[in-house]
């Protein structure tokens, strides 16, 4: 799942209104991720960490076991899949989840990778160097930004209701 309003709260403090806990944390600056991501760690002893965009893909894809690949994560139909061409985010895990129980990897809110944007092409100059990727598209995206191959940048300070993330976990 995404990382909610109620588990931004209850590692970084503040107060959640409860309508709000099961939304999406968004609003948030690549900095603002990796601070919540230091407090995590050392609350809980283990290793966070936002995916690479290449985890990232793999994950929306399906992983290995995706006999089929779809446009969105987890389906053709971006209906069942994906919340989009809204003007709210809606709570997580609402939708159907993709092969590997994956929920919301297209729509909702986009997500922070821990990658640095370069262009697949190499003759494409990048605007600014620290960009860093964002996937997933997010709930006001067309469906074009929902697919597992739209990729996005942003400026690791900046902020946006429409990015925030989600974590794996490194091996112990």
């Amino acid at each position: 799942y995404e990382i909610t309003n109620e588990q931004w709260c209850k590692i970084m403090g503040g107060e959640c209104s409860y309508e709000d806990k099961k939304l999406p944390k968004g609003n948030l600056s690549y900095i603002d991720c990796l601070k919540f991501i230091d407090s995590l760690n050392v609350r809980t002893d283990k290793t966070f960490r936002l995916p690479t965009e290449a985890q990232w893909e793999y994950a929306a894809k399906g992983g290995i076991n995706d006999k089929k690949l779809f446009i969105f994560s987890g389906s053709n139909n971006i209906d069942e899949v994906a919340w989009y061409n809204d003007t709210i985010p809606h709570p997580v895990g609402t939708k159907r989840p993709n092969m590997l129980e994956l929920y919301d990897m297209s729509g909702n809110v986009s997500e922070w990778c821990f990658t640095p944007f370069r262009p697949y092409d190499p003759n494409v100059l990048v605007p600014d160097s620290t960009s860093m990727v964002i996937r997933g598209g997010y709930f006001e995206s067309e469906h074009y930004e929902l697919t597992v191959y739209h990729r996005d940048m942003m400026k690791p300070d900046e902020k946006s209701e429409y990015v925030g993330l989600r974590l794996v976990i490194g091996k112990e």
